[in-house]
């Protein structure tokens, strides 16, 4: 398996205002900037906005985990991964503490602390905000995991003053 490091390669075109990680086309967005337009889409549009978020975190958890296989040769999902954990914190996204897999119950937590979504709000949300993420999550996981139809719940939310995010990952049709 490559070294994270190998993969990570920052190029810019200031010409074409081109800025790629890895070949892959990227912005450079504040946090702050991703959380305004993350609360005026939920205030804005309700619950139309919450599943907006969700469905394109989850398209891009599915194609995120199928562009990092290309890059390595993954022999397992424990590489895959170690491979997120660390691409996730050096994107700034969050720090991915565990993922801890119940067999028995076909179900996956995941813990993560430091979760990009709910800073925007410090603490005094009533529900978990976490809609982006809870969808990445799910994606990943039917990809990595090689599992499908999964729905994800967040139970506990930084947002809410939790001390951490958590996400339940289970089949849909429980």
């Amino acid at each position: 398996m490559k070294l994270l490091e190998e993969a990570f390669r920052i190029t810019f075109d200031d010409m074409t205002a081109d800025v790629r990680v890895s070949d892959v086309p990227v912005i450079l967005m504040s946090k702050k900037t991703f959380g305004m337009i993350h609360k005026e889409l939920v205030t804005v549009l309700g619950r139309r906005g919450e599943s907006l978020l969700y469905h394109a975190g989850y398209e891009a958890g599915r194609q995120g985990v199928a562009t990092m296989k290309k890059w390595w040769d993954f022999r397992n999902k424990d590489e895959v991964i170690e491979a997120y954990k660390k691409q996730f914190s050096r994107f700034g996204w969050l720090y991915l503490d565990s993922i801890e897999e119940d067999v028995d119950k076909t179900e996956i937590r995941i813990t993560v602390h430091n979760n990009f979504e709910s800073r925007q709000y410090q603490k005094k949300s009533d529900d978990p905000v976490c809609y982006f993420t809870r969808g990445y999550l799910c994606g990943f996981v039917e990809v990595a995991f090689g599992m499908e139809a999964l729905r994800c719940d967040e139970v506990r939310c930084e947002s809410r003053g939790d001390d951490h995010c958590e996400f339940l990952i289970k089949p849909m049709f429980w």
